[in-house]
This record gives C-alpha cells, structure tokens and sequence, in this order.
C-alpha cells in the first residue's frame, strides 16, 4: 500500500526529531571532562620528608616518606607554591598508586596502578604540572582483557614537552606472553591512542625517545616512527 506523502509540517517534525537523535547521540559518545588534581600548599615545590622521583628544569615530581604507611606523590614547577596530588606511592589497593613516573617540559607522563584482593588495571597519563590538569588517560592496550587469568603490564613510557606520549606495554597469561604492543597518544585526544606495532617478539623494554623520533626493537631489529 502507497502512504501519503507528508505534510511540509510533518517532514519540518521529522527533521527535528532526527537532529534531536544525531545531537543526543553525539552528546552520549563525547569522551567525559578530565579532572584537575587536587593542590597542596608546597612552597619551593617541596614538602617535609620528601624524595625526588623524577625532575627536570622545570618541573618536579617528589613522594613523601612517613614514617609509618604509603606515601603520596605529588608534581609542581619549580617555582611553584603549591604541590599537584598526583597519587600514591607503595600501596595499590584501594589507591591511585603510581609507578612509572617520565618528565617532559612542564609534563608529567605517569603509569598508575589500581588493585584489588585478585585483580588490578593500569592507566597511562599524562599530567600538565603548570596547571594540575590531567590532559590524557588511556589503558595502556585497546582490546579488553578476556578472563581474570589474563593480566596487561605498562612497560615503558616516554613524552615530550608539547604533549607526545608513546608507550610499550605487554598483555600475560598465566606466564606466557600474549602479545606486546608500542602505541602513541592520538595528538590532541584525551583517551585515544594509535598502534605502531604489536607481537610477541617485540622487547618491552626496549622503547627509547630522541627528539621526535621513537625506537624499539622486534626480533633484533631497531625500528622507529616519528611522533
């Protein structure tokens, strides 16, 4: 059966709900806002009792040694009078602990661990210490884990001044080495990334920075790619 065609003020409501849809859909997808970490008072970017982790001629980022506990790990420049928390150091359960710590200008690029009883993620970050502002997360492999058994590692971690961030990190199982992937930050994206390589015969540990160009080695060969 033909339908009748529509009015002009039936195709007019047409064309809102359909532009209503594509809005609220675009809306529903857009990546959340990242957060500012919270501040302390730090003058000299220092606190009692702290230890340097790693720093350049700008920035700092140090952790606190109590006497009992973990401790906390903040970053700041230099001259700054306050202090970014950015994490904890020593304990992951229940805590944003952070165990891989690279600076770049006033950047921060970090390895954050998150753990349970039996289980515990990695987050790649990148932290801009004039500012506080977290302008970058991502776990560090795309495809999700698929059973409990199954366990990602961030490896090695590298940045630049301007926000470039590059990174290993290897996916196990049970003491096997599933697969090994070099990704970098998708320039100006807050959560997204771009495969440079992937297999098993990659080194992890063999990712290295010079100025704009990345190196690492698969099956005993140095390979490179700009970021």
């Amino acid at each position: 059966m033909r339908l009748p065609p529509l009015t002009r003020a039936q195709r007019s409501a047409t064309a809102l709900a359909l532009a209503a849809a594509v809005v609220a859909t675009g809306a529903a997808s857009a990546p959340a806002q990242l957060s500012s970490a919270k501040s302390v008072r730090a003058p000299g970017c220092t606190l009692k009792r702290a230890k340097t982790i790693k720093a350049n001629r700008d920035v700092r980022v140090f952790r606190t040694v109590p006497a009992v506990g973990s401790g906390t790990v903040y970053g700041c420049r230099r001259s700054a009078a306050r202090a970014h928390v950015l994490g904890e150091f020593g304990e992951c359960q229940n805590n944003h602990e952070i165990r891989r710590v690279e600076v770049a200008g006033r950047r921060a690029a970090l390895g954050a661990f998150e753990c349970s009883l039996d289980s515990g993620a990695w987050d790649v970050e990148l932290v801009n210490l004039a500012t506080g502002r977290l302008e970058f997360r991502s776990a560090p492999l795309a495809s999700p884990l698929p059973d409990s058994f199954t366990f990602d590692e961030l490896q090695r971690i590298v940045a630049t001044s301007d926000g470039a961030l590059a990174w290993t990190a290897s996916r196990r199982a049970r003491g096997t080495q599933l697969a090994v992937e070099v990704r970098r930050r998708m320039r100006g994206s807050a959560s997204a990334s771009i495969l440079l390589d992937s297999g098993t015969d990659i080194d992890p540990d063999s990712l290295r920075k010079r100025g704009r160009t990345l190196s690492w080695t698969k099956a005993g060969v140095r390979r490179t790619a700009t970021f």
